[in-house]
């Protein structure tokens, strides 16, 4: 759990240095997307790695934030339902103007990305297994 925790760490701190200035942001915070579902039959395992981010950003937090501006989550539920995936990946981007989406990569996320994602030039951050 440490070293996924620490790679979550890693890229979220990473995207929300690279994202600084893509977007409009308060002040003080960078908004960081959370796309995982919190209900549906995906819920089991993706609720996990909700708090798994939440924590990861709570420690960046905590040590002074990203160039001392906080990370605010901003968290969703498409409900493991694929064609909300897009629509609130398009939120997150358009309507709460996060500055990264964080969602772990699975074998359909590329159609959803592509949906939903593809225009806004924000980075999205995606983990998960690689394919061959």
């Amino acid at each position: 759990m440490s070293n996924r925790r620490n790679f979550i760490k890693a890229t979220v701190l990473s995207a929300a240095l690279a994202s600084i200035g893509m977007t409009a942001h308060a002040a003080d915070t960078i908004k960081v997307g959370v796309l995982h579902s919190l209900s549906g039959t995906m819920a089991i395992s993706e609720t996990a790695l909700k708090e798994t981010v939440l924590m990861t950003i709570d420690e960046i937090n905590k040590s002074g934030g990203v160039m001392g501006k906080k990370l605010e989550p901003v968290v969703v539920d498409p409900a493991s339902n694929w064609p909300l995936f897009a629509e609130k990946a398009r939120q997150l981007l358009t309507k709460d103007k996060v500055a990264v989406t964080f969602r772990l990569l699975d074998f359909r996320f590329p159609q959803v990305r592509a949906a939903g994602i593809q225009g806004t030039e924000r980075p999205a951050l995606l983990s998960g297994p690689v394919r061959r």
